[in-house]
């Protein structure tokens, strides 16, 4: 490709033809120690931030980048649409409205339409207990604008 770089060879092929002695080449050696530092540095570098830019916001991609760096083994973390409950009301004395409410099941605030929450990351519970700031960052980093989230145990 066009950045793989070997910078003892690249020493070399620079040298003047009459210098290219290997008692010439060792004393000049280490004196590109440090930029063959610095390149390996920058190429890890690249190669982080290629993969960064290679995940979005899209479901398939933000589940494969939860996985690849969180559970990259099992790949159980999943994402799914926050479910639209509709909320039944329990009306007061003064509205004169029937007693007996039915079956009923509660849940928690943020399962109802209208709670703010667009979608759930489900994360297993050991990973949750370790990672789960590093999670959130993840998917803040990736989501989007306007989009919330909630992270959840599977």
């Amino acid at each position: 490709m066009w950045f793989n770089i070997n910078i003892q060879v690249l020493l070399v092929e620079t040298l003047i033809i009459a210098l290219r002695k290997a008692d010439v080449v060792a004393w000049i050696r280490p004196f590109v120690t440090p930029l063959q530092s610095l390149y390996d540095q920058w190429f890890a570098y690249r190669r982080s931030n290629l993969i960064k830019l290679s995940y979005n916001s899209q479901v398939c991609y933000l589940r494969k980048g939860l996985n690849d760096s969180f559970d990259p083994e099992l790949r159980r973390i999943l994402i799914t649409d926050a479910p639209a409950l509709d909320q039944d009301f329990i009306y007061t004395r003064q509205e004169n409205s029937p007693v007996y409410l039915g079956t009923m099941f509660l849940e928690q605030n943020f399962m109802y339409t209208g709670s703010g929450v667009d979608f759930f990351v489900k994360v297993p519970a050991e990973l949750l207990q370790t990672s789960i700031e590093a999670i959130n960052a993840f998917v803040d980093y990736y989501r989007l604008c306007g989009k919330t989230f909630k992270i959840i145990e599977l």
